[in-house]
């Protein structure tokens, strides 16, 4: 079982980054479940994704045992943010820094620049840049769940009309994520 938790702000992605992982490992013939976790919905506002992959099919919710943390918004790092990790936990930070500003973290630690990416593809809502599909490149490559092709089907499906602008943040998130390893998890 694995377990990932997305934390973001409403209108950066967080909801549509877990929707396609969730999509992708289903695709991928995986036990998957994930929920939005979220008060008034309104912009700015925290939100939780917990997406958990299951071959029982037990549909509890994860709230200990964490195998990975995506953090759309480096704010949101808090000193509870890996309290209930497992070791080998990653943890994925949107932001213009290298994973060396976060060392201790986590076992794993791994930093992508989505804002930035998002802005140069003209990917912002309210000037806030939406970075799901950075994001959801960027984790594919450091969660290693599956092969980054996966992805691009999901996000097909999902933005027909759009697919090649969000592929190519997908694949600039997978290729321009940077990592920071003290073990690899199993």
């Amino acid at each position: 079982m694995k377990k990932i938790l997305i934390h973001g702000r409403g209108g950066q992605g967080a909801k549509l980054a877990g929707e396609l992982i969730i999509a992708t490992l289903f695709k991928q013939g995986r036990m998957v479940q994930g929920m939005p976790l979220y008060t008034g919905a309104k912009m700015g506002q925290p939100l939780v994704y917990s997406i958990k992959i299951d071959p029982s099919g037990d549909r509890a919710l994860p709230t200990t045992g964490i195998d990975g943390i995506v953090v759309l918004h480096p704010n949101m790092l808090t000193p509870n943010l890996t309290k209930n990790a497992n070791p080998g936990c990653y943890v994925l930070i949107n932001c213009p820094e290298g994973p060396e500003a976060y060392e201790g973290l986590a076992d794993i630690v791994a930093c992508v620049d989505g804002n930035r990416i998002a802005r140069e593809h003209g990917l912002v809502k309210a000037n806030v840049p939406t970075v799901s599909t950075t994001m959801a490149g960027a984790f594919t490559r450091v969660s290693e769940l599956f092969p980054f092709e996966a992805m691009t089907q999901a996000i097909r499906e999902y933005f027909p009309r759009h697919a090649e602008v969000n592929i190519e943040v997908a694949r600039r998130g997978f290729s321009e994520v940077q990592l920071l390893e003290r073990i690899r998890h199993a």
